[in-house]
């Protein structure tokens, strides 16, 4: 799995990948430092068990998408998951990331709640229950310092009005 990620992030990535709002395990969520995460668990895929389709495209694009076929559809055999990519315009592009995309379907098919995507949930999750916490704790500070500051000044006051 890290190869087929780090392959995709060594090439330049095109405004076409960037629009297309790509959900994949490596980008998915952000801020989820991957040493947070267990990716020991995550299935390898075997060129034998996989089969691939290159097929049409459809929608926007015009005649440059409905001509060419760049849309890959990818089965893995053992499970029968179908992955139909058609993201960018490049069909090696579009099989690696229809790759990942089964990646991500099988562990969360395998794994479950091992599953990395479970695990940025509950890191993210996790994250904001913190969050809210702190935001809590310093609005009682807050509110505790102001209720302070009036009772010295009401205090002060009263000191005043009795001499």
């Amino acid at each position: 799995m890290f190869s087929i990620i780090q392959r995709l992030l060594m090439q330049p990535i095109s405004t076409d990948l960037i629009r297309a709002s790509i959900v994949t395990s490596a980008c998915n969520y952000k801020n989820v430092p991957k040493r947070h995460l267990d990716f020991s668990k995550v299935p390898k895929l075997v060129e034998a068990e996989l089969d691939f389709q290159y097929v049409r495209g459809s929608g926007p694009g015009g005649q440059a998408t409905n001509k060419t076929s760049n849309c890959v559809v990818l089965k893995h055999l053992p499970t029968g998951i179908v992955v139909k990519c058609h993201d960018t315009r490049s069909a090696l592009q579009n099989k690696e990331l229809a790759k990942i995309k089964l990646i991500d379907k099988l562990d969360l098919l395998y794994n479950g709640e091992d599953a990395i995507e479970n695990q940025k949930k509950k890191f993210l999750l996790k994250k904001t229950l913190e969050k809210k916490r702190r935001q809590r704790k310093r609005a009682e500070e807050k509110a505790e310092a102001k209720r302070i500051a009036t009772s010295k000044t009401q205090s002060s006051e009263s000191d005043s009005k009795i001499e």
